[in-house]
């Protein structure tokens, strides 16, 4: 740690000291360059255009600047010598203008007007590249793009996800990957407020494509036992003013919208958006469970009726500053107040052995809460003279407040309960990232940074009991808990490529400070852990169309608040859920082999892989002698999974074009001794199949299916669909309409079996999935494409892919 920190002093020092620097050569040179660039042909002016002074002698950029909108340009501050112009803009061919001289007695250089000739070729390249393959494998992760996915046209990012290869999304919105829910979310690379039981406040009309992350090297926050999905936003590349509306309206009273529009100058753009939900969700659920104890009902069923109403805004405002090719500055906020309404009705029917019914309590919750996250980013991005060195900092902050208010009513055989449950949450995040790459020659870089993330929760639990119409507060029921962890870490990665081979092999060193305590019951939690995290990646390129890939990775999943909390949830009297605040931390380690290759029609790949995860959280169930369950996690010895998976894409014709997915797996968790362990094999498929049709009709039809997932004493159900859609383009293609319908059959259920020493429950969950929506999609703007002289958005990938 010693050393990373001088490392970062001596960076940071070094760029006040060149920043320094740079304000005192303004100072002292005064030079300038002027010119306007016009088109060859019509003498029109050219806008927006990159020019850069590098020095004749050794190449070095001296300043840069882009042509207003008549396309003028003034270059200043220069000294003395002797220098060449680049000139570059999209659609026109690179001109270099060389040997301008500044000296004592010429200190003021005009071009006059200088003629950019249209490049026939660039052009035609534009239009070509108008479908991207929905795949692509690279050293570290599999990008999937899905600009051309309708079927989420109009819908959210869980509808983007339900199409992305590898991945399931059961009824409920729940995120799986190879058998688990554990889970990292990053948008555009950073962290977020938007968790993977949230996805639903990301509009799909934000995403350009899809990162999915299995084997994460060591620059990656090791949090998410399954790897990470990185959402990829779209960002305008026009000047001027530009900006689109997306509507989409549902059966059954299900509505989304977006805007957004941009300006951009070339030398700063200014972004705003809106995301907005409104949507009515019903569903069923049925449990049925047989208890083995003598002294309590031998059945419960219990019959569920929910209407769950959902509404969420999302405002987001931002600014990217390019003060120079090698400096940048980005700003950004995110607003997102929600909304929800979940009305239950619970029917609890008791039966003997005989299944002569005993009692039964009809139990009425309705539940309002009410939550407002912000998002805050600040970043900084230097690119230094030697090509590939870079240091980027970034800071993010996010904060959330919810209030939940939840009525219940229980109506027994003789006599009627009424309750009143108040929650009041908190939660922040503060996460500080400073990297550095630095690379050695063009084979070799090293990629090191620091990360503090401080960030935690506070729940306040309140119970009140109905007393002669008046609600008094339950004070043994009060619960209130905070939970606080911080995490500090540094890593280096070396990446080199030596003929066909790229390999990258890096540490992450961290330590954790975690500290929780429960005020009613005065239970503390101190926790304090260090550990290593190694990661190493090996891409072999056999040829310019197939690589070999071989990873290895350690990761951690943290038991969040929520699980350690130790209070109980007592909304459903019949079925009791709390956390565990002796939980552990699950650590994984991970390994892949796979190989990848493509022509001109197809691209294939082939992963096999296998996971050893030790101290598994896994949910259990205990039925006390009363007949109430009780839920709680609780660390298992130790799971191991393994598998091969397969993705693939090929165009039969030019209006025929499909893709999907298929994997085979074996799930096997062990507590102990065999007899508690659980194991099975399970499979997963997709299929999604695109038709160009004649006037610019585009029909897509996707099919899912989902095996079984098991836990210590539990099994989830097999799962599939089929989702079609037809999209229409107008106007030259910036209008669009999108009709969709989901889970057409109407199949998708979410099935659970249950089992303990005493008890034995078959659960089934059913929400309302055969759903059409009409979507319409316009897009606005008068500005240009342009070559963006802007750094680039820092890749999460090695620095030195071999394609």
């Amino acid at each position: 740690m010693k050393t990373l920190k001088i490392m970062i002093l001596v960076i940071i020092f070094t760029t006040i000291n060149l920043g320094v620097s740079a304000q005192s050569a303004k100072k002292e040179y005064k030079g300038t360059i002027n010119g306007m660039l016009v088109d060859s042909e019509d003498g029109l002016p050219v806008g927006f255009s990159n020019v850069v002074l590098y020095s004749s002698k050794d190449s070095i950029m001296i300043t840069w600047t882009i042509t207003d909108d008549k396309g003028v340009f003034h270059l200043e501050s220069i000294p003395d010598g002797t220098y060449k112009l680049v000139i570059n803009f999209i659609g026109y061919k690179k001109l270099k203008i060389d040997n301008i001289s500044i000296n004592g007695s010429n200190q003021a250089v005009d071009l006059g007007p200088i003629k950019l000739v249209k490049d026939a070729v660039s052009l035609s390249e534009v239009k070509v590249v108008s479908y991207k393959n929905a795949y692509e494998v690279k050293s570290d992760k599999k990008v999937v793009n899905v600009s051309n996915d309708i079927n989420s046209a109009g819908g959210t990012a869980v509808d983007v996800l339900r199409n992305i290869p590898g991945l399931t999304v059961d009824a409920d919105g729940a995120v799986n990957l190879r058998g688990s829910d554990n889970l990292s979310i990053l948008v555009d690379g950073r962290p977020t407020s938007i968790d993977a039981k949230r996805l639903d406040q990301l509009s799909s009309s934000d995403i350009e494509s899809i990162e999915v992350i299995t084997n994460p090297s060591v620059k990656y926050n090791p949090e998410g036992k399954s790897g990470i999905i990185n959402f990829k936003l779209k960002h305008k590349k026009e000047t001027g003013f530009n900006g689109n509306v997306n509507l989409s309206a549902g059966t059954g009273n299900k509505y989304t919208g977006s805007s957004g529009i941009n300006f951009n100058t070339g030398k700063f753009d200014i972004f705003a958006g809106y995301d907005g939900m409104s949507k009515v969700v019903n569903s069923s659920r049925f449990l049925f469970r047989e208890s083995y104890l003598s002294d309590s009902p031998h059945y419960l069923q219990q019959d569920v009726t929910t209407k769950l109403i959902l509404g969420s805004d999302k405002f987001r405002f931002g600014a990217n500053i390019y003060l120079n090719p090698k400096n940048s500055l980005t700003f950004s906020i995110s607003i997102n107040p929600s909304k929800k309404t979940d009305a239950d009705q619970t029917l609890s029917q008791y039966f003997d052995l005989q299944k002569n019914l005993l009692d039964k309590v009809l139990t009425i919750n309705s539940e309002t809460s009410n939550e407002n996250s912000h998002d805050y980013i600040a970043g900084y991005k230097k690119a230094f003279d030697k090509k590939g060195e870079e240091l980027s900092v970034d800071y993010i902050f996010t904060n959330s407040s919810a209030g939940q208010i939840q009525p219940l009513t229980y109506y027994y055989t003789d006599s009627t309960v009424k309750n009143d449950i108040r929650i009041n949450t908190k939660n922040y995040n503060s996460n500080l990232q400073i990297n550095w790459d630095f690379p050695f020659n063009s084979n070799t870089k090293l990629e090191s940074g620091i990360q503090s993330i401080l960030r935690g929760t506070e729940s306040d639990y309140r119970l009140f009991n109905n007393h002669s119409g008046i609600m008094v507060e339950d004070l043994s029921q009060k619960n209130n808990f905070s939970y606080y962890e911080q995490i500090h870490s540094g890593f280096s990665l070396l990446t080199t490529k030596y003929s066909k081979m790229l390999i990258s092999a890096g540490l992450r060193i961290e330590q954790s400070f975690i500290k929780g305590k429960q005020e009613v019951n005065k239970d503390r939690i101190t926790q304090e852990y260090f550990n290593l995290y190694p990661s190493f990646n090996l891409m072999y390129q056999a040829t310019d169309k197939s690589r070999f890939l071989l990873s290895y990775s350690r990761r951690i999943n943290r038991p969040t608040g929520r699980l350690i909390n130790p209070y109980a949830d007592r909304s459903n009297p019949e079925v009791l859920r709390s956390g565990n605040p002796l939980l552990k931390p699950e650590y994984v380690n991970s390994f892949e082999a796979g190989y990848s290759g493509s022509n001109t029609s197809s691209v294939f790949g082939l992963t096999a892989y296998y996971k050893h995860i030790t101290n598994v959280i896994n949910s259990l169930t205990v039925l006390d002698s009363t007949g109430i369950s009780h839920i709680f996690p609780e660390n298992v010895a130790s799971a191991d999974n393994y598998g091969v998976e397969s993705t693939f894409e090929h165009s039969f014709a030019k209006w025929w074009r499909i893709n999907g997915n298929a994997s085979f797996y074996r799930s096997i968790i062990k507590a102990g001794d065999d007899k508690n362990s659980n194991s099975n094999y399970s499979y997963n498929a997709r299929l999604n199949s695109n038709f160009t049709l004649p006037a610019k009709i585009t029909l897509q039809v996707i099919g899912n299916y989902s095996g079984p997932v098991i836990g210590l004493y539990s099994k989830i159900d097999p799962q599939y669909g089929v989702d079609v859609a037809l999209k229409k383009d107008f106007l030259k293609d910036k209008f669009s309409l999108t009709l969709r319908a989901t889970d057409i059959f109407n199949t998708l259920r979410n099935g659970y079996t249950a089992w303990g020493y005493n008890f034995n429950a078959d659960n089934w969950r059913k929400q309302e999935t055969r759903v059409v929506y009409l979507s319409i999609s316009y897009n606005f703007g008068s500005g240009k494409i342009f070559k963006s002289s802007k750094p680039e958005i820092r890749e999460t990938g090695p620095a030195l892919e071999i394609y």
